[in-house]
């Protein structure tokens, strides 16, 4: 809903607009500052990690798109989600179960960082 106020105000001012996709996924993973003297980057390894790229990779432009570790984890029953398709990725056996998350039907959450800016 963010990315939407910003893209409507971006269009209007600048003619230009930003598409995100995300993919979510739920587990362990080894996370921590790796690199060099010159280079270091914050980053996380694992199996949950590349399941979660996996899962992003399924996501179209403007979708969310959750695993089934994700899914499961959901305290909130009422969020609107949509089985897609078992999916069959570089690396798992098993295909993954993913969701798509209906996030338009959602009212937004954030407050809106204009009026913030105001008060």
């Amino acid at each position: 809903h963010a990315l939407g106020d910003l893209n409507r105000r971006w269009a209007t001012r600048h003619g230009r607009e930003l598409q995100i996709h995300i993919g979510l996924n739920t587990g362990k993973v080894a996370a921590g500052n790796i690199g060099s003297e010159r280079y270091v980057q914050y980053a996380a390894i694992g199996d949950a990690t590349n399941v979660a790229a996996r899962t992003c990779s399924v996501a179209a432009p403007g979708e969310l798109v959750i695993s089934r570790s994700t899914y499961d984890k959901l305290r909130d029953r009422t969020i609107p989600v949509e089985a897609l398709p078992p999916v069959t990725v570089k690396g798992k056996d098993e295909p993954l179960e993913l969701y798509r998350v209906l996030w338009r039907k959602m009212k937004p959450s954030l407050p809106d960082p204009e009026s913030a800016a105001r008060d």
